[in-house]
């Protein structure tokens, strides 16, 4: 299910999901109303060649709020190990550039295209 307008749903990925282009996900239901919108996808695991994993999109703020997490977990340590899975999961940022994450992600040794 995705929803919005809200911004951390992934908006960019509607045209895909609703043509069908991606493999193991099809449309099921859509809801709109007062501007608000939901969108249920169906997950079909035994289509040959499995789901095709959708790119990881978020923004700025979410990649933020990921880090923060870390960082309470276990400091400096555990936020490092987060910015580099980050950066192994080759994210689509949504949104305008963040100049905050940007040296966020320099201090610990990650750049992200």
């Amino acid at each position: 299910v995705l929803a919005g307008p809200h911004p951390l749903t992934p908006a960019e990925l509607l045209d895909d999901l609703d043509a069908g282009r991606v493999a193991g996900v099809a449309p099921a239901a859509s809801f709109e109303a007062d501007g608000e919108w939901a969108r249920v996808y169906r997950i079909d695991p035994g289509q040959p060649g499995g789901i095709a994993t959708p790119s990881l999109h978020l923004s700025p703020e979410a990649a933020l709020a990921w880090l923060d997490q870390a960082r309470g977990t276990d400091g400096d340590a555990a936020e490092a190990v987060a910015a580099e899975r980050l950066a192994r999961a080759d994210p689509v940022l949504v949104g305008p550039p963040s100049p905050v994450l940007e040296v966020r992600l320099r201090d610990l040794g990650v750049s992200l295209p």
